[in-house]
């Protein structure tokens, strides 16, 4: 589906807005003759600025519209959830979105999933720092958002759902359906769409799909929306808070909560004691009583050891992504090339398929990247590129360099065997 607006290119279309009272064409749009809409849409609204213009540029090509707001608090949070989840909703922001879809004459849906939520994110990374794990609840709450808004789709009989992503979705001749990247690299979200199954790709409407971020605040501005940035940007969500301790004092067992030792793995030592594993997460830095630093790297719960390794442990230049997403209609028969995106740096790297959905990958230079951490190949870098698989990081040994007289581990020829 061609998600520009009125043919014209972004860019041109900036500075053909500048002149002209975006109101004034929403006004027109309106009430179109009933004869002369669009199919039925349903739009997610979170209260973003994304999600706004997603709903003001479907009005403008008069698309018959329903907007569905998605709740899912943390209803026993001591912290205001908008300094946690960039997602988050509160009642003067759903207030907001209620007077959005009155002005534009958009009939509106709240939909609660306060206990799914609960269960399934806020539990998820509670479990992640009593094992000492990598987690991002940004995935988890990303799929079940996208669930919900679907679930309420089929139940209104709707057959398109447009939501605010910068990425685009693009059908095979095969019937199948790609997520690529979007002409936005830094606020781009195709890697959390990618692991969508094709029905719903399918069923996915998305009018920022040619636009930027930068563009989107211009229009914005055109159309009169006053413009507030994000508290908390993608990926970076739940970060640690002292008032969590009293929390997590109630809701976890006891035995969990109590210090315990510091140990270095690799020099198998003693480094000190920890007032409670609650206190710390995954990849925290540590320094150690040697003057150097330290990683945190696991979680022993019978002996309440929290595990220590040196900093250089997280930086890996060979994983294996496990519990892979395969796009369909996607052969991974075959090692291949690719390239891998981390913290915005774009990394060419070589894939080998395993057994039981795992893919061995490599590149040159070491990259921090947690153990568990969800990363996406990408078929070339840059705009619109596509994303045919993701996987859950699990760290495989490292090599260790020869020793003197030891003969070395042969290295790959790239050019021949890939």
């Amino acid at each position: 589906m061609n998600n520009r607006y009125f043919g014209v290119e972004p860019e041109e279309k900036l500075e053909y807005n500048r002149g002209m009272d975006m109101k004034k064409q929403l006004d027109e749009a309106y009430n179109p003759d009933r004869n002369a809409r669009r199919e039925k849409i349903l739009v997610a609204l979170s209260g973003g600025i994304c999600s706004y213009i997603s709903a003001y540029l479907l009005k403008l090509q008069k698309f018959d519209l329903v907007g569905v707001t998605v709740i899912t608090g943390w209803d026993q949070s001591p912290v205001p959830g908008s300094e946690l989840f960039s997602c988050h909703i509160d009642a003067p922001r759903l207030e907001e979105i209620k007077e959005f879809c009155h002005r534009l004459g958009v009939p509106h849906y709240v939909v609660r999933a306060s206990s799914e939520f609960q269960e399934q994110v806020v539990e998820q990374w509670i479990g992640a720092r009593l094992t000492g794990t990598h987690h991002s609840p940004c995935w988890s709450c990303h799929d079940l958002r996208l669930r919900v808004l679907v679930e309420k789709m089929r139940e209104l009989e709707i057959d398109k759902l447009a939501t605010g992503h910068f990425a685009k979705i693009l059908p095979e001749s095969t019937g199948a359906y790609f997520v690529h990247s979007s002409n936005d690299e830094e606020n781009d979200h195709s890697d959390l769409l990618s692991r969508l199954p094709s029905h719903i790709l399918g069923s996915l409407y998305l009018p920022l799909a040619d636009l930027t971020k930068k563009e989107v605040l211009k229009l914005a501005e055109n159309f009169g929306l006053p413009v507030t940035g994000d508290q908390v940007k993608v990926h970076q969500c739940l970060p640690w808070r002292e008032e969590f301790l009293p929390y997590l004092e109630k809701t976890v067992p006891a035995k969990f909560l109590g210090g315990g030792n510091l140990w270095f793995q690799d020099e198998e030592r003693e480094e000190g004691t920890h007032d409670g594993v609650v206190l710390h997460s995954y990849g925290d830095v540590l320094s150690t009583t040697a003057g150097g630093r330290a990683v945190l790297a696991g979680y022993k719960m019978n002996e309440k050891k929290l595990i220590l390794r040196p900093e250089a442990y997280l930086y890996r230049n060979r994983v294996l992504l496990r519990q892979c997403k395969v796009s369909e209609g996607t052969p991974l028969t075959e090692p291949g090339r690719g390239v891998l995106c981390v913290e915005g740096q774009e990394i060419e790297c070589w894939y080998h398929p395993k057994c039981l959905d795992s893919v061995f990958v490599e590149w040159e230079e070491e990259l921090r990247i947690p153990e568990g951490t969800i990363l996406a190949l990408y078929k070339k870098k840059g705009k619109n590129a596509k994303v045919f698989l993701t996987g859950k990081v699990r760290y495989l040994p490292k090599i260790r360099p020869p020793e003197e007289g030891e003969q070395s581990v042969p290295k790959a020829d790239y050019a021949r065997d890939f």
